[in-house]
């Protein structure tokens, strides 16, 4: 369900399956399938319990980074 709303929210800036937002497409597998080969991946990696906040840390910032650039192209 969030692909499909993000995808809605992206071709408001001219982004499509074909072009920018690929990766939001649907998969031929069926809902969903990107994900779950995603969540499997990221649970295959093995993270050292003391890593652990430094990796929650990276993943705010990553995300903090993607929202700025979102800001600074949006009206």
């Amino acid at each position: 369900m969030g692909a499909a709303l993000l995808r809605k929210e992206v071709a408001k800036i001219g982004l499509s399956d074909s072009f920018g937002a690929r990766h939001l497409a649907p998969a031929p597998e069926g809902p969903a399938a990107h994900w779950r080969a995603f969540t499997a991946a990221l649970d295959a990696v093995e993270i050292a319990e003391a890593d652990e906040p430094r990796t929650g840390q990276g993943a705010n910032a990553a995300f903090l980074r993607v929202q700025t650039l979102i800001d600074g192209h949006i009206d």
